[in-house]
């Protein structure tokens, strides 16, 4: 049935320092975006994140591209310099630092 087509998906993944968490894997099908489907799937995510952990000590980040910082700062993410990566993705965006340099940011949000 049409109702229960998979129209995007995202997951928050914890990080191995047990602090940190990613939001990741953020995806609409192109023909459904703009319909506000990847906003409701993020605040999904970081309402549920929030029911399970404890904000003092958990936070969420991301890695992304330029393009994608106006849609992600009304959830609360900002920009933080490469100093302020957190220590669980300095090798991810290390790794992608050809791609990062010129199109990619981190941002986090305290949860």
């Amino acid at each position: 049935s049409k109702s229960h087509e998979l129209l995007g998906f995202g997951q928050i993944r914890p990080l191995n320092d047990g602090k940190w968490n990613e939001l990741a894997s953020l995806y609409v099908l192109p023909e459904h975006r703009s319909f506000g489907i990847g906003s409701a799937i993020v605040m999904k995510l970081l309402n549920r994140f929030d029911e399970l952990h404890d904000p003092l000590n958990s936070s969420v980040c991301l890695l992304t591209l330029r393009p994608t910082i106006t849609f992600y700062e009304p959830f609360g993410f900002r920009v933080v310099e490469k100093d302020d990566v957190p220590p669980p993705l300095k090798f991810e965006l290390a790794a992608g630092s050809l791609i990062s340099a010129v199109l990619g940011n981190l941002f986090c949000q305290s949860t």
